[in-house]
């Protein structure tokens, strides 16, 4: 009987979810989703759209099919800035840098697991699961520091640093032989296109404000102003209605403390409901069953950069569960489609270079570097609840983080960001650009 409800309901599923929405309904709301179609069959076909709209509204789908539509045009909008031809990178000495970094990468975890007699991966014991599994929520004091201490983290943000100062063009001849004032003074020696200041500020113009931002108190009645009160308000009857849209243009003029963190989700369409809190209770029954040496990693970069302290940190245990669930997240691997790295990958043993024995390791595809935790440490201020702070998470991560490590012409990739600032400060402020140069200090 429920399959054949889910066959009547296929055809409007497809109608109103604009190929985003959940695909399991209650009995109700099937029987509902049939009265409309054959509502909307019997409607003259000028009458269609109104008919479509005005169900929309009654039923309270509105706002949910709003929210996928737009998500669904910045996706669009996302993939048309993406190379043609399936090309992740169109040129080709960034490509072949980010190819050669990625080799790097893998030499350094392969002779740590040499050195150390390290498995890649193994599977717990019953045992071993169920102790995992009860104290999943204090692996902060569980940790076996004498173990951590033998590992080294795979690569820091300096090397990295120095894999993107090293990346030059071998296309590029300059029209002199004075590399000294030819090839400029910034350490960047890409040439890709960014923005001027004048740019920058029509690209930003829509966040200018006449007034100051709102973003300094706490709740409605820390203000005495009257105009910072009436934007509490209308920032909560935001969130109440629910649009991405109107979340994202509140936000252009400043958020409220208090508020944030539910903007922050309107803006990313992360909803607290029951699908996304059965895919976190998934991801961490992986972390349960398999033992990876990422894990390790991501401990060893805690213990280093985000431990507990009772001033300035308290969110050790919290940030470990975030960390090793997303280690284990598969859905994080679509990035790459848009991305010029490519996921690692490992073999079966005994099956090396057999293309059919091949997996992604880790299963998200990404190998945590020194100082990868503070991606998410800062929004556990804002997030108590380990699923909702776990999804928003790889929403900032998969769309805008994830380009902070990857060497490509991008306009948010790393290269062209760190190109951006050079040219910008030695425009605006070449006296201090200069003075800093010739001290020895970098900016």
């Amino acid at each position: 009987m429920k399959e054949a409800v889910k066959c009547k309901v296929e055809p409007v599923n497809e109608l109103i979810r604009v190929g985003r929405l959940p695909g399991e309904f209650t009995q109700e709301e099937a029987d509902r989703m049939i009265l409309e179609r054959q509502l909307v069959s019997r409607s003259n076909v000028p009458d269609v759209k109104k008919c479509i709209q005005s169900h929309f509204k009654k039923s309270g789908w509105n706002t949910e099919v709003q929210n996928a539509v737009y998500q669904q045009l910045k996706r669009q909008k996302d993939d048309a800035t993406a190379c043609p031809n399936n090309c992740k990178e169109p040129l080709a000495f960034l490509q072949k840098a980010q190819a050669s970094w990625e080799k790097k990468v893998l030499k350094s975890i392969n002779s740590m697991c040499t050195e150390l007699s390290l498995s890649l991966a193994r599977k717990r014991s019953t045992t071993d699961q169920a102790a995992v599994s009860s104290k999943f929520s204090t692996l902060g004091s569980e940790c076996d520091m004498t173990a951590l201490n033998k590992i080294r983290p795979v690569y820091s943000t300096l090397d990295f640093m120095e894999a993107v100062i090293n990346v030059k063009n071998p296309n590029y001849s300059p029209l002199r032989k004075t590399p000294n004032s030819i090839r400029g003074w910034g350490q960047i020696k890409v040439q890709l296109k960014v923005k001027t200041v004048s740019e920058l500020r029509s690209f930003f113009k829509e966040t200018e404000h006449c007034g100051s931002q709102h973003g300094s108190f706490d709740a409605e009645g820390n203000s005495k102003d009257m105009n910072e009160n009436e934007w509490y308000k209308l920032g909560k009857r935001v969130i109440e209605k629910g649009s991405c849209p109107a979340a994202q243009q509140y936000a252009k003029s400043g958020c409220p403390t208090g508020l944030r963190r539910h903007i922050w989700t309107l803006i990313l369409d992360v909803g607290d409901n029951e699908q996304n809190k059965v895919y976190f209770e998934q991801l961490k029954s992986y972390v349960y069953e398999y033992d990876l040496l990422v894990d390790t990693l991501i401990k060893k970069d805690v213990k280093s950069t985000a431990t507990n302290d009772d001033q300035y940190f308290v969110f050790e245990d919290l940030l470990y569960q975030v960390l090793l669930a997303f280690t284990r997240d598969t859905k994080v691997l679509k990035h790459f489609d848009q991305m010029s790295s490519s996921p690692p990958k490992s073999y079966i043993r005994g099956k090396l270079g057999v293309h059919e024995y091949a997996v992604f390791y880790p299963p998200n595809g990404i190998i945590p570097f020194h100082g990868f935790s503070m991606y998410a440490a800062p929004l556990c201020y804002m997030y108590e609840n380990p699923s909702r702070l776990y999804h928003v998470f790889r929403e900032l991560y998969t769309r805008y983080f994830s380009r902070l490590h990857c060497i490509s012409s991008h306009p948010q990739g790393i290269v062209s960001l760190c190109l951006l600032f050079e040219t910008l400060l030695q425009s605006q402020e070449p006296g201090l650009f200069y003075h800093l140069r010739r001290i020895g200090m970098h900016p």
